[in-house]
């Protein structure tokens, strides 16, 4: 064979080679576009990125009193409902879902050392996990902590670990792998992945009624952070626990704390409007207006007017002034119907009536509490089902 034709048989083998190595990274990349893109299109399906997206101020309520949820510690622990998918959800996708692990499945044993790898594994753990078959979900979260310990997905691995973990009622193990998430979260500077595990370590203490182990991670996470907007988000979330728990001459100290960094719009929006009803409880109603004046005068925060006017409504219950919040809650039954800072407010109205003794009344507004989502809503709809079942008996005897 003459030069020249071996050049041209070492152009073709070059050639061909790229060919097919070409053809095998257009495939590996559509199958994971594929998956990632089946993957989006089932959250999106059953809203669970808008709704961790959404910006929009939060509607609590000190804890009551009455707590139908902490009555069993069986089962999944309250604060973890909201990472479930139901069924009913779920139903439109779970061909997607099983298409996404399918895909995945295939990358793993075609493509094992591709680059690939680690968010294919990361996109089958979600998958499982929307189908709420935590163990294999957990697997694929410790396959891309073992093979990946500080990749770009290690951080949200390890966080959807301990959720995985959390809701198998694994709590031990599960509070202890989330103490390695803040870890992995800190190194990567994830403080999305921060702010979320924080948010869990502190219910988690909660949920075993430890208030002081709950403020743990915000008090160590702002001394630490050098990112002045996440210490600000960090002091609104310490201060909203201290008013959760009714510790309201606290909280409102640390809500006023909040200015010593730099919040964004919407931590500023909550620090004042917070501190306003911390002040309504310690019957300082004359400071709370002035703070409610002046979030009303800004126009930056009009599209949240419902959350001021909430307050303006726990002022006149504060006060007990029974004509001022019939005629406050017709208007806002016109301008308001569902919203869930007036949901918050209706959810304690209905409270005032229970501890009265008035069932009837507190059904109603039990009632009206849980037209909308907010974290009353569970606790609102099984007080609602205990009243109706009660009247039920009440009548037939």
């Amino acid at each position: 064979m003459s030069a020249k034709s071996l050049a041209y048989l070492l152009v073709l083998v070059v050639v061909l080679s790229s060919c097919k190595q070409y053809d095998n990274f257009t495939t590996l990349f559509n199958t994971y576009y594929n998956a990632n893109r089946l993957l989006e299109e089932s959250e999106d399906e059953f809203e669970y990125q808008e709704e961790k997206k959404r910006v929009q101020p939060r509607s609590i309520v000190p804890e009551p009193e009455l707590e139908p949820d902490k009555l069993s510690r069986s089962g999944v622990p309250p604060f973890l409902q909201g990472f479930i998918v139901s069924k009913a959800k779920r139903q439109p996708v779970n061909i997607k879902l099983d298409s996404v692990i399918i895909k995945g499945s295939k990358i793993l044993s075609y493509h094992p050392k591709s680059d690939y790898v680690e968010r294919t594994l990361f996109l089958m753990a979600k998958a499982y996990f929307y189908r709420e078959e935590w163990l294999p979900s957990q697997i694929k979260c410790s396959e891309l902590i073992d093979k990946y310990p500080a990749g770009d997905f290690s951080p949200d691995a390890h966080l959807l670990m301990s959720i995985d973990l959390l809701v198998q009622q694994k709590l031990q193990t599960g509070k202890t792998l989330l103490s390695r998430t803040v870890d992995i979260a800190w190194q990567k500077k994830r403080y999305d992945i921060l702010s979320e595990a924080f948010r869990l370590d502190a219910e988690l203490a909660l949920y075993e009624d430890n208030l002081e182990e709950a403020l743990k991670p915000y008090s160590q996470a702002i001394a630490q952070a050098d990112d002045n907007e996440y210490r600000a988000k960090w002091q609104v979330d310490l201060a909203m626990l201290l008013f959760r728990m009714r510790k309201f001459e606290r909280a409102e100290k640390e809500f006023e704390k909040v200015f010593d960094y730099s919040p964004d719009y919407l931590a500023e929006f909550e620090a004042k409007l917070y501190r306003a009803d911390c002040l309504i409880r310690l019957d300082r109603p004359y400071e709370a207006e002035k703070i409610l004046n002046r979030l009303d005068d800004d126009g930056k925060f009009d599209e949240w007017d419902a959350h001021i006017f909430a307050r303006r409504l726990q002022i006149e219950r504060m006060k007990g002034n029974e004509e001022s919040i019939v005629a406050l809650e017709k208007k806002s039954d016109s301008l308001y119907s569902v919203n869930p800072a007036v949901a918050s407010f209706l959810f304690e109205r209905a409270l005032d009536k229970f501890r009265r003794h008035d069932y009837a009344g507190a059904r109603i507004y039990f009632s009206k509490a849980r037209t909308v989502k907010t974290p009353i809503y569970n606790t609102a709809e099984k007080m609602f089902q205990l009243l109706n079942s009660w009247d039920k008996v009440k009548s037939r005897s």
